[in-house]
C-alpha cells in the first residue's frame, strides 16, 4: 500500500483488492486490516508510556522504533503500524532514538538517513554495532550507492520513501524472523552489560553505578533511568522530553522543572572527570548530554 500526500496535507493509502493475497495474509497475520486508510494532518495522539522491556523474543508482532525527522511522515507510519497490531514508538532525532531504544528494547528499528542532529550513516553504524535488533532504512536517498553503503554499514533492509505499507509490514516481520533465528543459532551466553563512562561504571543488568575505585553510588530509580538514557546517547544531546519519558514515565511540559531538578541531584552524586568537569552538561534549549572522554577531546580541539 502506497502512502502519499493528500490535498489536506495528510497521508492516504489504498490497498488494491486481491482476494487471494488478502486471504493468505489474513491467515498468517490476523491483525492486518485491508481497505482504505486516511490519516489527516491532525490525528489523535496517544501518549506512549515507555517501560523497560525484555530482550528480543520471537513474536508475530515485533516492537518497532521509528527514527524519523519529519513529523507528518512519522505520524502516518505510526498510525499504520498500530492499526496492523504492532507496538511502535517514534523519536524525532538520532540522540532521542538511541536514548529511547535503551528503554523500549525494540525488535526492529526503522530509521531515516536525513536527521536534524546527526549523520544518518553515523547513527546506522552505531545501531548496527549494538547487534541487538534488526534495522530497516527508510529514506528518500534512493541512489544505488546510498543503498549499498547503508547495507554495507549493517542495515538489514532498505526502502525508498514513501514506503508501501503492506510491503513495509512484511519486511518488518521478515527482518524480525531473520535476526531472531540468528540469535538462536549463535546461542550467545548472557553477559552482564557494563558501560564505562569516564570515571563511572554503569551495570545495566544490576542497575548499579560504581566509581573507578569501587565505590557504589546511591542513585534513585529515576536517577539511574536518566543516567542510562544519557549514556545510551553516546555524547549526543538528549531532550528533556526523552529524559522525562525515560526517568519519570510522563511527557515533559515546558513549565515542568522536574527533569532539571532530577539532573541537578544526579550531578551532585556523580564524580567529576579527569579534567575536573561535571559529567552531565546542559545544552541551551535542547536538553543534556553525558561528557564522555571522546566528546571531551573533541571539545578541547574545537
Amino acid at each position: 500500500m502506497e502512502l502519499r500526500p493528500t490535498a489536506e496535507a495528510g497521508w492516504a493509502g489504498h490497498a488494491e483488492p486481491n482476494n487471494s493475497l488478502q486471504k493468505k495474509l489474513a491467515f498468517l497475520h490476523p491483525n492486518l486490516r485491508f481497505g482504505d486508510i486516511s490519516i489527516c494532518n491532525k490525528p489523535r495522539l496517544r501518549q506512549v508510556k515507555v517501560e523497560p522491556m525484555p530482550k528480543c523474543e520471537m513474536t508475530s508482532n515485533p516492537r518497532v522504533l521509528l527514527i524519523e525527522g519529519d513529523k507528518t511522515t512519522a505520524l502516518a507510519l505510526l498510525r499504520s503500524m498500530e492499526q496492523a497490531g504492532l507496538t511502535a514508538v517514534w523519536a524525532g532525532t538520532g540522540a532521542d532514538g538511541l536514548a529511547l531504544k535503551a528503554q523500549f528494547m525494540p525488535h526492529v528499528v526503522l530509521t531515516d538517513l536525513t536527521l536534524p542532529d546527526t549523520s544518518g550513516m553515523s547513527l546506522l553504524t552505531r545501531l548496527a554495532g549494538q547487534r541487538d535488533c534488526g534495522i530497516i532504512v527508510i529514506s528518500d536517498m534512493s541512489e544505488e550507492a546510498d543503498r549499498i553503503i547503508a547495507l554495507e554499514l549493517g542495515a538489514d533492509d532498505y526502502m525508498a520513501k514513501p514506503p508501501g505499507l503492506r510491503e513495509l509490514l512484511a519486511r518488518i516481520r521478515a527482518v524480525h524472523r531473520r535476526i531472531s533465528a540468528r540469535a538462536e543459532a549463535r546461542a550467545i551466553p548472557v553477559v552482564v552489560p557494563v558501560l564505562k563512562v569516564g570515571p563511572i561504571r554503569i551495570n545495566l543488568s544490576h542497575r548499579t553505578v560504581h566509581t573507578e575505585d569501587g565505590r557504589k553510588l546511591a542513585l534513585t530509580s529515576s536517577e539511574f533511568n536518566a543516567l542510562e538514557a544519557l549514556a545510551a546517547a553516546g555524547g549526543m544531546a538528549v531532550s528533556r522530553d526523552t529524559l522525562s519519558q525515560a526517568a519519570l514515565r510522563r511527557p515533559w511540559q515546558p513549565e515542568d522543572r522536574s527533569v532539571d531538578q532530577l539532573v541537578f541531584g544526579l550531578r551532585q552524586k556523580l564524580p567529576v572527570d579527569e579534567s575536573g568537569g561535571v559529567l552531565i552538561q546542559s545544552v541551551r534549549g535542547s536538553g543534556y548530554w553525558l561528557r564522555t572522554p571522546e566528546r571531551a577531546d573533541m571539545n578541547a580541539m574545537a
